[in-house]
């Protein structure tokens, strides 16, 4: 894991305080301008609510707004001491559905703290953009680094499977599912029945079926 001296890198300067920032945040943001939100982020010296980069984080990812989200990771690393750690799983899912997978994983390398949703946001990352064989890598990675997978790690890992057509891969997946307990899972369940396929052995009247239906 890096030192926070290689995270600071990623950080970039700005500008100069001003008052009524908050305010002018929201206000950008209601009138659907997220530029001009993100932008008026570096008016201020005084952090700003988490909520305001949720809401941030999550149009940049609808929006596909990469040079948005760079700009709000920039200051979140910025004017937190320690950002906290879903803020960056924030950023590194929309850098995964900007498909900027390169700024995904560099954020979450340089994260000197990791969670399980840390993990999940790069899996589902590769996931999104087709790259399978690398989301079954850093789910692999995931177990060894200590973190305990969940709905989140199935369901994208699931149809990495199907795509590569990892049966047995899948097969012991699914043991591990229904070990886990999570064969109720909705989510889970779901991702069983669109990955379907006639070389992906699971059985339709199994645990994870029945549960459903």
């Amino acid at each position: 894991m890096p030192p926070p001296s290689v995270f600071i890198r990623r950080v970039v300067s700005v500008g100069i305080p001003t008052s009524r920032t908050e305010q002018n945040k929201w206000a950008h943001l209601k009138l659907n301008s997220l530029s001009k939100a993100v932008s008026t982020l570096f008016e201020s010296l005084v952090p700003v609510d988490n909520s305001l980069y949720v809401s941030l984080f999550k149009q940049c990812a609808e929006r596909r707004a990469i040079i948005e989200n760079r700009k709000l990771e920039s200051h979140l690393l910025t004017f937190t001491l320690t950002p906290p750690i879903f803020l960056l799983n924030r950023a590194i899912e929309a850098y995964g559905k900007c498909a900027c997978l390169d700024d995904a994983r560099e954020l979450f390398d340089e994260m000197p703290h990791r969670d399980d949703g840390s993990w999940n946001a790069l899996i589902s990352a590769y996931a999104l953009n087709g790259f399978a064989a690398e989301a079954l890598r850093v789910f692999l990675d995931m177990k060894e680094d200590g973190f305990s997978w969940n709905e989140v790690s199935f369901s994208s890992v699931l149809k990495c499977c199907a795509s590569l057509l990892e049966i047995r891969f899948g097969m012991g997946i699914h043991g591990v599912i229904v070990k886990s307990g999570c064969s109720g899972n909705v989510i889970i369940a779901s991702s069983i029945i669109d990955v379907s396929h006639p070389d992906f052995h699971v059985s339709p009247v199994g645990p994870v079926w029945g549960t459903v239906t």
